[in-house]
C-alpha cells in the first residue's frame, strides 16, 4: 500500500480547499463514498493524494491506484500497473483480482482512492466496485467533469459511481489564487500580474501554474523588489501543448465547435447556435468550456478558461485558421475582424464577454472577502478606524440598508480623529443621497464639529460638496474653503481639492487648476480623474484623454471599480461628442456588467452618469428598450448632478429626437439648462443650452447662451458655439476655421458635419468648386477618423418623415433587419416593411444603407 508522505506543495496548491478537504474525508470516516469531479489542472489528484495524507493522521489506511488510458483495452491493466499482479501473469481471474484487492487492504478500516477513474479498464474497475460492496469500504474517485448523458465518456460512468457524493474542484478564487502564486513563485504577485493570470486560467490551477511556470521561463514576467511584475504578453508558443493537453477530452467536432467560438468573438446565444448548433453548445457546456452570463439585457456566452479564446487565435495553423474563418463569415454571412487585431490586444483586460464576466466574478469575490475581513477587525476592535473599513467593504456588496446604518451609527466616538471625521462623512452622504435629506445631513456635520478637533474644518468641506452636487453651489463655498492658519495639512488638502471640484463646476477651470495644484493630492496622485476633468474643461481635451483612458485600464487591472467609475465618467463626457461609441461601448460594457451599489454621494454620482451615458449608447445603436431601462435606473438615483451631461434629461431628449419630437426635446433641454445656470453649474448649463439650440434653432436663444458662454472658460463649448453660428447662419467661408477648433477640442463628429453641411450649402449655390472642396476634406477627415460616427444628438431628422416612420428609420440606419425591427416596435413584419418602402421613397435612398446618410 502506497504511504504519501507531507506534501507541501500539494497543500500550497489545495488553497482554498480546506472546506471540501474536511466534508470529503468526514465522509469517507463514515463509509460514503465520493467522486472528486473538476475540470482538466483543475487539482484533482493533488486533492486526492492530500486526502490520502489526512486519512492516514487519523489512522486510516487507504489503497491509491492510477487510472492509465494506455491500458483501457488491457483486462486487469489498471490492477497491473498498481502492483497486485505481476504484468505478464496471464491467469489473472476476477475472483482471484477481488481476494488479491482484498487482501491488500487488509483487515482494519481502509479506502480506496482512485485517480482518474474514466481511464480504468473495466475489469479493473468492476473489481474494485465489487469489494466496495463486499467489505463496505469507501471509494474516493477523481474523473472529469460530468460529461452530458449522451457523451462518449459517459458510457464508463457506471451507475454505482454516480452515486457516490459529489465534491466538485471549482475554479479558486482571485485571492486564494494570488496566494498559491505567492507560495509558487516564492514573492508577492503585484495586484495586475494577478489579476491577467486569474482572468487568463479562469481560476483553473494547474493552469494558472503552468501559466506562471511559462513566463518566468520566457521572462514574461520579473521579481522587482518584493514582487513579481508583468513585462511583456503572457503568451508564449510554449503554451500551446499546455492548451492541446486541457483539450484532450473533448471530441475533434468538439474541439472544432470550440475553435469557431473563438474564432468568430461571438457571444450572443442566437449567433452561437446559427455558428455551431444547440447540441454542441450543451455539449461544451457539460465539459465546463462554455458558460453563459447576462449582460444588460442579453444573454451572452464565455468561453472558459479564457486562454484557449488565445490558443486557437494564435494558432500557428493558418490555412486551418483560413478555412475555419470563411466557415465563419458563411454562416453568419459577415466578415470577422482580422487576427492581428485580435493578436494585439490580447493581454489586456478587455471588455469581450470572457474579460467582462471574469472582472465581474473578480470584483464581486475581493468585495464579499474583504467584507468579512474588515468585519471580523470591526466586532474585536469597533473603532472609528475600523468602522471606516468595514462601512467601505460593506458598501461595495450587497449588504443590507440596516446593516449598513448599524456599522455607521453604532461606533462609539473614538479612534483617530482622520477616522472620526471621515466616519462623519459617511453618515453625511448616507443621509443625504440614501435617506434623500439633505438638510439633516448638513445639520448633523454642523453639530460634529466640536467633536473633530483639528480636523473640524473637514466639515467645511464636507458640506460645500454635498450642497454643491446636490442642490446648488453655495454662494460664499470661496470663503468656507479658505484654509486657516495652522491646519493639519490632510485637512488643508481636502479644503483645496473641494475649492478645484467647485470652481470647476461654476467654469473657473484656470482657477479650478490653480487650486488643484497647491493640493497634497496632486504630488502623491498619479493620475486623478478630478484633474483629467479640469484638464478637459480648460480645453486641453487630447490630455484629459489620453489621461483617462489610461487610468481606466491601470484601474481596471488593479481591480478598482471606484476608480474605472471615475475614469469612465470623464471619457464619457469626451467620447459621446466627439462620436466615438466603439470605444465607449467597450468601457460601459465592462463596468456595468460589475455591477455596483451606490451608497455614498461619490459612487452615486459617477454611476448615474453611467447610466445616462449607457442610454445614449444604446439609442445610437438603434436600441430604444435597453435606453429605456437605462433611463429608469439614471432616475432611480433622484440625483440631479451639476456635471455636464449628468442629467437623464440628455438621453431622455435624444430619444424624443429619435420619436420626431424635436420641439419638446429642446424645450426639455432649454429648462433643464436653465436650472442648471440658477445652480452655478455653468458649464453643464451652456452645454444643454447649445445642444438645445442645436436641435431645434432660435436666434434669440443663441444670443442669450453666447452671453452666458462669455462668464466661464470653455474652449470646448466656444468651439461648439462657432459650429451652430456656422450651419445655423450660413458663415461657410469660416468651416475650415471651425472644424480646426472642433477637431482640436475632440469634437470629431461636428467637424465631419460642418463639411457635410457646407458641401451641402454650396452645392446649393451652384458652386461647384467649393463643393468639391469640402467633399475632399469630408472624405479625408473621415478616412482619419473611420472609428467615428458623426450622427450628431441634434441633427433634425428628414421632415417628411412621419414619427413611426421615423423610429422605423433610426432603426434601419443602425442596420436592424425588418424582423428585429417588428420585434423592438411590436409590429407586424409586413407593417415594417410597408414602413421602410415609405421611408425609402420619401429620403430618396436607393438601399437601407443610405438611409442613414439621409437622417
Amino acid at each position: 500500500m502506497e504511504q504519501l508522505g507531507r506534501l507541501t506543495q500539494v497543500e500550497r496548491l489545495l488553497r482554498g480547499r480546506s472546506d471540501e478537504l474536511a466534508i470529503a474525508a468526514e465522509l469517507l470516516r463514515t463509509r460514503s463514498s465520493i467522486d472528486i469531479v473538476g475540470a482538466h489542472l483543475s487539482g484533482r489528484t493533488s486533492f486526492l493524494k492530500e486526502l490520502g495524507r489526512r486519512l492516514d493522521s487519523v489512522g486510516l489506511d487507504y489503497l491509491f491506484i492510477s487510472g492509465i488510458e494506455d491500458f483501457q483495452d488491457h483486462p486487469f491493466g489498471t490492477l497491473m500497473a498498481s502492483g497486485l499482479f505481476a504484468p505478464n501473469d496471464a491467469n489473472v481471474t476476477v475472483s482471484r483480482a477481488i481476494e488479491a484487492l482484498s487482501n491488500q487492504l487488509g483487515d482494519g478500516r481502509a479506502v480506496i482512492l482512485v485517480d482518474n477513474w474514466n481511464d480504468l479498464d473495466d475489469l479493473s474497475r468492476g473489481v474494485i466496485q465489487s469489494v466496495s460492496a463486499q467489505r463496505n469500504v469507501p471509494v474516493a474517485s477523481t474523473r472529469l467533469s460530468v460529461p452530458a448523458p449522451r457523451s462518449r465518456a459517459a458510457e464508463k460512468h457506471s451507475a454505482a459511481a454516480r452515486s457516490r457524493l459529489l465534491i466538485e474542484m471549482k475554479p479558486v478564487s482571485s485571492d486564494d489564487l494570488a496566494l498559491i502564486l505567492r507560495d509558487y513563485l516564492g514573492g508577492a504577485v503585484d495586484a495586475s500580474l494577478g489579476a491577467r493570470i486569474f482572468s487568463k486560467s479562469g481560476g483553473n490551477i494547474g493552469l494558472a501554474i503552468k501559466l506562471a511556470d511559462s513566463a518566468v521561463t520566457h521572462k514574461r514576467i520579473l521579481s522587482e523588489g518584493t514582487a513579481w511584475r508583468v513585462k511583456h504578453d503572457l503568451w508564449n508558443p510554449a503554451l500551446l501543448g499546455v492548451i492541446e493537453d486541457f483539450l484532450t477530452g473533448l471530441t475533434p467536432t468538439a474541439q472544432d465547435a470550440l475553435e469557431v467560438l473563438a474564432l468568430s468573438g461571438v457571444r450572443e446565444l442566437p449567433a452561437a447556435t446559427k455558428l455551431v448548433g444547440w447540441d454542441m453548445l450543451e455539449e461544451l457546456e457539460s465539459h465546463s468550456f462554455l458558460k453563459m452570463y447576462s449582460a444588460q439585457d442579453q444573454n451572452l456566452l464565455t468561453l472558459s478558461p479564457p486562454l484557449i479564446v488565445e490558443y486557437f487565435r494564435r494558432s500557428p495553423a493558418t490555412l486551418r485558421r483560413l478555412r475555419q474563418e470563411q466557415l465563419i463569415e458563411h454562416k453568419l454571412g459577415c466578415a470577422i475582424p482580422h487576427a492581428s487585431a485580435e493578436h494585439q490586444a490580447a493581454d489586456a483586460l478587455e471588455s469581450d464577454a470572457e474579460q467582462d464576466a471574469m472582472f465581474t466574478r473578480i470584483i464581486r469575490e475581493q468585495a464579499k472577502s474583504r467584507a468579512l475581513e474588515a468585519a471580523e477587525r470591526w466586532q474585536h476592535d469597533p473603532t472609528a478606524d475600523s468602522c471606516v473599513a468595514y462601512v467601505k467593504a460593506l458598501a461595495k456588496t450587497d449588504a443590507s440598508m440596516l446593516d449598513i446604518e448599524s456599522a455607521l451609527y453604532a461606533t462609539p466616538a473614538t479612534g483617530s480623529l482622520a477616522a472620526q471625521a471621515e466616519l462623519v462623512r459617511l453618515r453625511a452622504e448616507w443621509r443625504a443621497c440614501t435617506l434623500n435629506d439633505l438638510d439633516g445631513a448638513l445639520a448633523d456635520l454642523e453639530a460634529s464639529r466640536d467633536q473633530l478637533g483639528e480636523y473640524e474644518r473637514c466639515v467645511d468641506a464636507y458640506a460645500v460638496t454635498l450642497e454643491s452636487m446636490l442642490r446648488s453651489v453655495p454662494e460664499d463655498f470661496e470663503a468656507r474653503l479658505t484654509p486657516s492658519p495652522g491646519l493639519v495639512a490632510p485637512v488643508e488638502d481636502k479644503l483645496g481639492r473641494t475649492l478645484a471640484l467647485v470652481l470647476s463646476i461654476t467654469g473657473r477651470f484656470d482657477e479650478a487648476k490653480d487650486a488643484y495644484d497647491r493640493t497634497v493630492q496632486a504630488i502623491t496622485t498619479g493620475n486623478d480623474p478630478l484633474l483629467n476633468y479640469i484638464l478637459f474643461g480648460q480645453g486641453h481635451v487630447q490630455q484629459a484623454h489620453a489621461r483617462s483612458a489610461e487610468g481606466f485600464e491601470h484601474a481596471l487591472a488593479e481591480l478598482d471599480l471606484e476608480g474605472c467609475h471615475a475614469h469612465a465618467v470623464v471619457l464619457s463626457g469626451i467620447l459621446i461628442p466627439d462620436g466615438r461609441f466603439t470605444e465607449l461601448k467597450r468601457i460601459l460594457a465592462t463596468i456595468l456588467s460589475a455591477g455596483g451599489s451606490a451608497r455614498f454621494l461619490a459612487e452615486w454620482s459617477t454611476q448615474q452618469s453611467l447610466e445616462v451615458s449607457a442610454a445614449v449608447l444604446a439609442l445610437h445603436q438603434g436600441r430604444p428598450k435597453t435606453a429605456l431601462a437605462h433611463l429608469e435606473a439614471a432616475d432611480e438615483f433622484g440625483l440631479e448632478g451639476p456635471f455636464q451631461a449628468q442629467s437623464s434629461q440628455w438621453a431622455a431628449a435624444q430619444l424624443m429626437i429619435q420619436q420626431g419630437e424635436q420641439a419638446s426635446a429642446a424645450e426639455l433641454l432649454w429648462e433643464e439648462s436653465i436650472h442648471l445656470w440658477r445652480r452655478n453649474a455653468k458649464p453643464a448649463a451652456v452645454y444643454g443650452m447649445l445642444r438645445s439650440i442645436e436641435i431645434s434653432p432660435s436666434p434669440q436663444r443663441l444670443a442669450l447662451t453666447q452671453t452666458k458662454l462669455k462668464t466661464i472658460q470653455s474652449p470646448s463649448l466656444s468651439a461648439y458655439f462657432d459650429y451652430l453660428l456656422l450651419v445655423q447662419e450660413n458663415r461657410y467661408n469660416n468651416t475650415a476655421e471651425v472644424a480646426a477648433k472642433l477637431l482640436d477640442t475632440m469634437q470629431t463628429a461636428l467637424a465631419l458635419s460642418s463639411y457635410r453641411a457646407a458641401a451641402d450649402h454650396f452645392r446649393k449655390a451652384g458652386d461647384t468648386e467649393r463643393t468639391e472642396a469640402m467633399n475632399e476634406a469630408l472624405a479625408k477627415l473621415k478616412k482619419q477618423h473611420s472609428e467615428v460616427s458623426d450622427a450628431g444628438m441634434g441633427q433634425a431628422p428628414h421632415p417628411s418623415l412621419t414619427p413611426r416612420e421615423l423610429q422605423v428609420a433610426w432603426l434601419v440606419a443602425f442596420g436592424r433587419s425588418n424582423q428585429e425591427i417588428a420585434e423592438e416596435l411590436t409590429l407586424s413584419v409586413r407593417t415594417v416593411e410597408t414602413h421602410v418602402h415609405k421611408i425609402m421613397k420619401k429620403t430618396n435612398a436607393k438601399t437601407r444603407l443610405q438611409v442613414a446618410d439621409r437622417l
